[in-house]
Parts: structure tokens; sequence; C-alpha cells
């Protein structure tokens, strides 16, 4: 879909050399979830628990324990 696809060149981000666009797509729900944690003022020893294990659940639920997190919680409506 991206040649039908037109935006700005300032909110394009270039990939370095190495990185495949399967991983490059992940930037922007991994960056999302480090922001909800440092807005939460998260920090490691804590508990920690998601709403909702969608992908940017599941990336939180990866950056808490990466910092730290004591226990860790993911809630969601399906099993």
């Amino acid at each position: 879909m991206a040649e039908y696809v037109a935006v700005e060149a300032d909110n394009l981000l270039r990939l370095p050399e190495g990185v495949d666009f399967e991983s490059g797509v992940c930037t922007d729900p991994v960056a999302i979830a480090l922001h909800a944690l440092k807005k939460a003022h998260f920090e490691g020893g804590n508990t920690f628990a998601v709403l909702g294990v969608r992908p940017i659940g599941l990336f939180a639920l990866q950056w808490a324990k990466a910092m730290g997190a004591k226990m860790i919680f993911a809630v969601d409506i399906f099993d």
C-alpha cells in the first residue's frame, strides 16, 4: 500500500542499514509503550499491570520487565 500513501518527508524516518521493514515498523508501538511508562513515572521494583494485551500492551510488558518490574499483570477480555 506504500505506493498509494503520500506524506511529508519530515514525517519519515530512514531505517539504518541492516534494519528490515518488519523490524522498522515496530519502532512506533515500541516508542509509544516506552512513552507511557515514562509518563506514569514507572520505576524498577514496582508492580506493573497493563489492560489490553495487543501490540502496544505487549511492548509495555516487555519494557516493564526490562526496567525491573517486581510483578507484572496482563489483563484482556480474550483468553
